[in-house]
């Protein structure tokens, strides 16, 4: 899977978004797998159980303005078998053991991308561009 993301240069600060993440079937909640934008960082991050804390895998200053392609090559599992290499721009930042479903689950989670907004200012706009 990869996108190519590019997050406006009026994009506040402030802001927590999610920008893609692979989602699993059971309904709302929080992914398996994401990627975050937090406190002006991007945030690769997993989560063992449905409500688990976050695990963060990768994170780097997030620029504005500025498009980013990541790629993710992922083997699905739920039974730490699972492996996941994750690249920015052609290069890899991540590579390791992952679970892409939580214990629970019996169908294959799905990518899903956009922007989820968890935390964002009234009367604040929004731009976030995927390619």
């Amino acid at each position: 899977y990869q996108t190519d993301v590019k997050l406006d240069a009026a994009f506040p600060s402030g802001a927590q978004i999610v920008a893609q993440q692979f989602h699993h079937r059971a309904g709302g909640g929080p992914q398996p797998l994401g990627l975050n934008v937090t406190s002006g960082e991007w945030r690769l991050v997993k989560r063992e159980y449905l409500n688990s804390p976050t695990t963060v895998l990768w994170s780097e200053t997030a620029k504005l303005d500025t498009y980013y392609t990541f790629k993710w090559e992922i083997r699905h599992s739920k039974g730490g078998c699972g492996v996941l290499k994750f690249y920015k721009n052609g290069e890899k930042v991540y590579s390791g053991e992952v679970n892409s479903l939580f214990p629970t689950e019996t169908e294959a989670p799905y990518f899903k991308f956009g922007v989820y907004v968890l935390n964002f200012g009234v009367g604040s706009q929004i731009i976030v561009n995927h390619k």
